[in-house]
């Protein structure tokens, strides 16, 4: 397997470092190849059968190549992984964060002159990398994301995906459920941090201090499969909140006031809710009944991220 150049936040130079615990086996390798997909898998047994089909099938002509990285026990991934013919499989038995399974993937894609970026649970829409990266050869950009939409799992998707999912405004960064990268800029970047979620925060504002241009466009689309269950819902929400904080605290990125002075950590609530009902307003008024409807659950996922940001900055100060 070939070991990348460049030391990442994960602390590692190449697959070499996980010697002993990662297997890696090609089924089809494109000698040159030009766009290398990447996608973290950890149970994603429910959903990878159709991310592959989504990028070899739906987009066959611009992804030349996919790397699923499998970490941990996940017997059903790999099984799947193995009918795919340009796919390359990297199974790591221990769990991996999606930072780090990201990472590992790069550094076993050394000659490719694109990354891209694409959540298990993500399923590129046909076009999608095309317009990705013709928006990157127009633009220069080191980093393009496609427009996320949400389906399924009924009004805990749709919370979930107003919470976690709305489009990226103007300066703000985006998400990496399907992101084009540049190699070159990503290495620069130090990769993604180990760590999930919010390891898109990270590289996003890593990037943007390197002078990097950074895109979401309205014309790629990529649709995210929401997972069911309240209790899943609320424990993300927490997670999601923990590890926005832990962003901020590791690069003094906007919003880091709120880690530094925790008393202002009563603010966030309100302040997400308004951010939310204004980008409905804009984007999707149909959905300001619906929010208005659901506002008690939309409120109880969002105390669950605001504790966990609560908790994170007490132990990041």
């Amino acid at each position: 397997m070939a070991q990348g150049a460049c030391r990442y936040d994960d602390g590692g130079r190449g697959a070499a470092s996980h010697a002993g615990r990662v297997a890696a086996r090609t089924l089809a390798r494109v000698a040159h190849p030009r766009l290398v997909a990447i996608v973290p898998a950890f149970g994603a047994g429910g959903t990878l059968r159709r991310t592959l089909d989504a990028l070899l099938q739906d987009n066959r002509g611009f992804v030349d190549e996919v790397i699923v990285v499998v970490s941990g026990d996940d017997d059903r991934a790999v099984g799947i992984v193995a009918g795919y013919g340009r796919a390359m499989l990297v199974r790591c038995e221990d769990r991996l964060s999606a930072g780090a399974a990201r990472n590992l993937g790069r550094r076993c894609a050394p000659t490719a002159a694109r990354l891209l970026f694409v959540d298990a649970d993500c399923a590129p829409a046909a076009g999608c990398v095309a317009r990705m990266i013709a928006a990157a050869a127009r633009t220069g950009a080191a980093a393009v994301s496609a427009t996320v939409k949400g389906a399924g799992a009924g009004m805990i998707g749709w919370l979930r995906h107003v919470l976690e999912f709305k489009d990226a405004e103007r300066g703000v960064g985006v998400v990496s459920a399907t992101l084009l990268c540049d190699p070159d800029a990503f290495d620069a970047a130090g990769g993604f941090p180990d760590m999930w979620p919010g390891e898109d925060l990270v590289l996003c504002e890593r990037l943007g201090r390197d002078g990097r241009t950074i895109l979401r466009i309205d014309e790629a689309v990529t649709i995210h499969l929401h997972p069911g269950g309240w209790r899943p819902f609320l424990e993300h929400q927490y997670r999601l909140g923990r590890t926005s904080a832990v962003a901020r605290a590791m690069t003094r990125m906007s919003g880091a006031g709120f880690v530094q002075q925790r008393w202002l950590t009563a603010l966030l609530p309100v302040g997400r809710a308004v951010r939310a009902a204004v980008w409905l307003a804009r984007h999707e008024p149909r959905g300001l009944p619906l929010f208005i409807l659901a506002l008690s659950l939309y409120v109880a996922g969002l105390m669950s991220w605001t504790v966990g940001f609560s908790r994170a900055s007490r132990q990041c100060s």
